[in-house]
């Protein structure tokens, strides 16, 4: 989720991808803005609204192994440049939110030391503390495993090979879960870590495409394909709401909720190559650009803070007509805040001292 800092030269479809995402989490977590109804689950608070988060943080994962893959196979870095790369634009932001709430808090330190071990997926009891960090701790071990995954992969058939290979693993993993175990949602299949590390794989194989097979990508970013993909993936969307409206039956499709996010990340995977190819035409227009380039940039930093705004300014009792742009607007200065202060002024300075210091030659 992390991206990097200001850039010359940035790709505007992945920006405006980023952008959307960041949205996305936005909308559902204005849900805490709408009364609970006495007459039961609302549709579009329970049904609607929900879809556009998770969507959202699919389209995180795989921006950010489309990120990663970039790295790996078309710059050729280092493996100890890579997680100074990575972890340096992760780890300050995160742990300075933890610091806060801590201090906040007054936390236990169990809960604690979970959250900086991001071992926190593994306990529903965790997930009050910081409950976007949930995402953070799948990306973070998706780091640790994936040099592993293309060590000594010199060929990008074998990278694509291996790929398609886990991909596979993972989607029989969860099938195997779902008819021994019957897990429940969220933590027996959204957020176990393990199973979840193919919605970055997918971006890691959007990125193979889009480096060495220039034919293939072009026949996926073919607008008639990118159509069907798109209509697709609204299908699964509406799919997920009429689930989640409807939960109890959502519970027990435990089949469907093994294959939905092999099917997600290979629409997602798609999406991102139409969105880098397709969008870049949009770029001459300077608003628009600054626009998605600033959201892009401030997306972490807001993925992180703005849970915390929604939901102080959700006990207000204001009207939601003033309430809710006023927690928006918030959200969006003090991640700007946060980004330009924090991770563009103290931790991007900080990385490159390290990388002069640590990485010359690498």
């Amino acid at each position: 989720m992390a991206t990097d800092p200001p850039l010359r030269h940035r790709a505007f479809g992945l920006d405006v991808v980023r952008a959307v995402a960041i949205l996305f989490v936005l909308i559902t977590h204005s849900a805490l803005f709408i009364p609970i109804s006495n007459t039961g689950p609302g549709i579009f608070k329970h049904g609607v609204l929900p879809v556009f988060g998770l969507i959202g943080v699919e389209l995180f994962f795989g921006l950010s192994g489309y990120l990663i893959g970039q790295i790996l196979l078309k710059r050729q870095r280092s493996l100890r440049r890579f997680y100074l790369h990575r972890l340096a634009k992760i780890l300050p932001p995160y742990f300075l939110m933890i610091t806060l709430i801590a201090l906040a808090t007054a936390a236990p330190w169990t809960i604690i030391w979970a959250h900086l071990s991001f071992t926190q997926n593994f306990d529903p009891n965790m997930a009050a503390f910081f409950p976007v960090s949930w995402s953070l701790s799948i990306e973070f071990w998706f780091y640790a495993v994936i040099p592993l995954i293309l060590w000594r992969a010199h060929h990008p058939g074998v990278v694509i090979r291996r790929l398609v290979g886990i991909i596979g693993l993972l989607l029989i993993a969860r099938l195997i879960l779902a008819t021994t175990t019957q897990p429940y949602w969220e933590f027996g299949v959204h957020r176990l870590i393990p199973l979840r590390l193919d919605a970055m794989l997918f971006g890691v194989l959007a990125a193979v495409i889009d480096t060495r097979y220039p034919r293939l990508c072009q026949r996926i970013c073919h607008y008639r394909v990118a159509i069907i993909n798109l209509v697709a993936l609204v299908g699964i969307c509406v799919w997920f709401g009429w689930m989640f409206y409807h939960y109890p039956q959502f519970e027990q499709a435990h089949l469907a909720k093994a294959v939905i996010f092999t099917l997600t990340g290979f629409m997602i995977m798609q999406l991102l190559l139409s969105a880098k190819h397709h969008l870049e035409a949009f770029a001459r227009h300077a608003l628009l650009s600054r626009i998605a380039s600033w959201l892009s940039q401030i997306s972490y930093s807001l993925y992180l803070i703005h849970l915390f705004i929604f939901s102080y300014g959700a006990t207000m009792g204001w009207p939601v007509g003033i309430t809710l742009p006023l927690v928006i607007m918030s959200s969006l200065a003090a991640a700007s805040l946060m980004y330009y202060l924090f991770e563009v002024a103290i931790v991007l300075k900080l990385r490159r001292w390290l990388e002069h210091r640590w990485l010359a030659g690498t």
